[in-house]
C-alpha cells in the first residue's frame, strides 16, 4: 500500500496504525514474520478471517455479530484495500505477463465481488498534496521525475517496464539505477536529444492511458484520476517552458 499511498512510498505512519487498529478490532493478529501489516496477503488473509467470522454468526442467527463483521470488512475494503488495489491491478495488467495478470484480475474479482455484497458507498478520499511544481522557480528535471515516479503524487504509474519503452520509442538511453533514478535518467535524455517535448507529450499520454483503465472501478478510482488530469495539465504546462528545465 506505501508504494501507492505514501508519496516516498514507504509503509509506516497513521495509515499503518489505522490498519492495525482495524485488525485488532476484529480480533484477528496477522502473522508479520514475512510480510507487513500493509500487505496484500495480510488484507487477504484478513478478509479470509471476517468472512469465516460472518458464516459462523450467521449460522448461530447472531445478527448484531453479523452486522458488526460486515462494518469491519466494508472498512478494510474501502479504507484500505480499495484504495490502492485497483492501480496495483492495472500496473500487473500492463507488464503483459500473463500468469500475474490473470492471478491479479482474480484477485480483483474477488474482492470487487466481496464488496459488492456489503451494503452502503464507499466513502471518498484524497491523496497527498502533490508539490506545486509550476510554482517554483528550481523545478527541474529531477524534481519532475521524482514527481513522477511516486504515484500518490502523478496518478499513475511508471514501471521500469514503461520507462524502458519510452526511451527505445524516442531513441534515447535510461541509464541505470531505481525506478527513480531511471526516469530522471530518461528525462535529461530526452533534453540531450532534443526529445523532451516528445517525451512529456507521450507522458501525457501514458497517464491518459491509464486514467481510462481506471474508469471502469467508478467512484472508488475518482481520486487517482483526478490527479491524473492534474498530472497531464503539468505536462502539457512543462511542455512550454521545456527548454528553459534545468
Amino acid at each position: 500500500a506505501g508504494f501507492y499511498l505514501d508519496p516516498e512510498r514507504l509503509v509506516g505512519g497513521a495509515r499503518t496504525d489505522a490498519l492495525h487498529a482495524l485488525l485488532d478490532a476484529a480480533g484477528y493478529t496477522p502473522d508479520l514474520r514475512h510480510r507487513d501489516v500493509e500487505h496484500l496477503s495480510t488484507a487477504l488473509r484478513a478478509l479470509a478471517f471476517l468472512s469465516g467470522a460472518e458464516s459462523d454468526a450467521r449460522e448461530d442467527g447472531h445478527e448484531g455479530a453479523v452486522e458488526k463483521v460486515e462494518g469491519l470488512s466494508r472498512r478494510l475494503l474501502d479504507e484500505h484495500v480499495l484504495r490502492w488495489l485497483p492501480i496495483f491491478v492495472l500496473a500487473v495488467r500492463r507488464t503483459g505477463l500473463p500468469f500475474p495478470a490473470a492471478i491479479a484480475s482474480e484477485l480483483d474479482a474477488l474482492v470487487r465481488s466481496h464488496r459488492d455484497a456489503l451494503a452502503g458507498p464507499a466513502p471518498r478520499f484524497d491523496l497527498p498534496e502533490a508539490p506545486a511544481l509550476l510554482e517554483d522557480d528550481e523545478t527541474g528535471l529531477r524534481e519532475i521525475g521524482t514527481y513522477l515516479s511516486a504515484p500518490a503524487h502523478a496518478g499513475f504509474v511508471l514501471t521500469r517496464e514503461d520507462v524502458a519503452r519510452l526511451g527505445r520509442g524516442l531513441n534515447v538511453p535510461r541509464g541505470f539505477g531505481d525506478r527513480t533514478q531511471l526516469i530522471v535518467n530518461l528525462l535529461r535524455s530526452a533534453a540531450r536529444f532534443d526529445a523532451l517535448d516528445a517525451l512529456l507529450e507521450a507522458l501525457e499520454e501514458e497517464a491518459g492511458a491509464q486514467a481510462e483503465g481506471l474508469a471502469g472501478y467508478g467512484d472508488v478510482t475518482a481520486p487517482w484520476r483526478a490527479r491524473i488530469e492534474e498530472s497531464r495539465a503539468l505536462l502539457r504546462a512543462l511542455r512550454e517552458r521545456a527548454e528553459a528545465l534545468p
